[in-house]
């Protein structure tokens, strides 16, 4: 495979903002050392024979496929989503291609613009393209464990997203099918500012939480905090210890969307070998080769929350000891195959594809 060129310009990198590069620039970054996020360092070594980087300073010095070097959720984080839309404006109108990896913010990619994002719609008119959201791997840290004769299941996460509108709103429930609507609305996601979305991830969250507590067939462990970037050092690594534990000494665990349609969970889960219950928000999810999602997860649309337990409980009835560890399994072997290193070959074999349909 030849390598892809790509482009870069130091003007497309946010201003002081030290972050880690796009999938495509990981190479050109150190090796990590932290435990948690080897699974990095084998895409620095395949990426040197897969693409190559050229810098330029004039538009014009540029090639057909320009790459925004850093996660678009960082410009937008910083409110600079103007500025960005802005600059791959300009480099489409040139004729070229933008790259863009987004991450897990909602965002809706400009024509002439090929957008990776984990927050990706089910849906006819959605027009990123679904990627994992890659956290860690914590399957080092997580040790097999035997077919509970109860299902067990867990949550550690964030319900109590901070805004001013949320903490005004926090003793409010919006009415269920508005809430649910809301949930599954592309239109809605993209759309609404980030502190109502704030609202909707905590009315969401905790009413399946609510849900799963009714459920009198299932073992919960469900852990409600804040966001754990907001935490000092020696709470993040005790909420971290905790959330290690839950995955040790649960069957399932819960995986629901946030703020964006997509939920870091879910990658971690896959990685330790567990089996995710994912209520279904119309995620649109990576292509798996030789596998479904359905062939190891649970899924639970938001209407039927009710049933979570009954839903759960007749899928644990099913499996043998054999099959729920066959289950365990292909999870890990979902998360060994959407690997940075893995995967990267096909965004790339993606991108080559939409560049020659464009040429033609």
């Amino acid at each position: 495979m030849q390598p892809l060129d790509i482009w870069v310009s130091d003007r497309l990198f946010l201003p002081d903002k030290q972050t880690r590069p796009c999938p495509l620039m990981m190479h050109l970054t150190q090796a990590d050392t932290d435990p948690e996020a080897l699974f990095w360092n084998p895409l620095r070594e395949v990426l040197p024979r897969l693409v190559r980087v050229h810098r330029f300073e004039k538009l014009a010095d540029a090639g057909d496929v320009v790459v925004i070097p850093q996660l678009a959720r960082e410009w937008v984080g910083l409110r600079k989503t103007k500025q960005l839309r802005d600059m791959v404006r300009r480099i489409v109108a040139s004729g070229r291609t933008v790259v863009t990896f987004v991450g897990g913010a909602e965002y809706t990619p400009l024509p002439g613009e090929i957008a990776f994002a984990a927050a990706a719609y089910d849906s006819p008119r959605e027009t990123v393209n679904p990627i994992p959201n890659w956290l860690y791997d914590i399957g080092d840290f997580i040790t097999p464990i035997a077919r509970p004769k109860t299902p067990t299941i867990a949550f550690v996460g964030n319900t109590l997203y901070p805004s001013r509108l949320n903490s005004l709103l926090r003793f409010i429930q919006l009415p269920e099918p508005l809430l649910f609507q809301a949930a599954l609305s592309r239109k809605l996601g993209r759309f609404l500012d980030l502190k109502y979305r704030f609202v909707l991830a905590r009315c969401f969250r905790q009413r399946v939480l609510q849900a799963v507590r009714g459920a009198s067939n299932l073992c919960s462990h469900l852990v409600e905090r804040g966001n754990l970037f907001s935490f000092s050092d020696s709470d993040k690594a005790k909420a971290r210890a905790e959330f290690l534990q839950a995955v040790q000494d649960n069957a399932y665990m819960l995986c629901m969307r946030g703020d964006a349609n997509s939920d870091f969970r879910t990658w971690e889960v896959l990685s330790a070998g567990r089996i995710p219950v994912i209520v279904d928000t119309k995620q649109k999810l990576p292509h798996l080769e030789g596998m479904r999602w359905e062939d190891f997860c649970v899924f639970v649309p938001p209407t039927e929350l009710n049933r979570i337990g009954e839903i759960i409980g007749e899928y644990h009835a099913g499996l043998s000891e054999d099959d729920f560890q066959e289950k365990c399994r292909m999870a890990r072997a979902a998360f060994e195959q959407l690997m940075p290193h893995r995967y990267i070959r096909r965004v790339i074999q993606t991108i080559r594809l939409h560049t020659a349909t464009e040429v033609r």
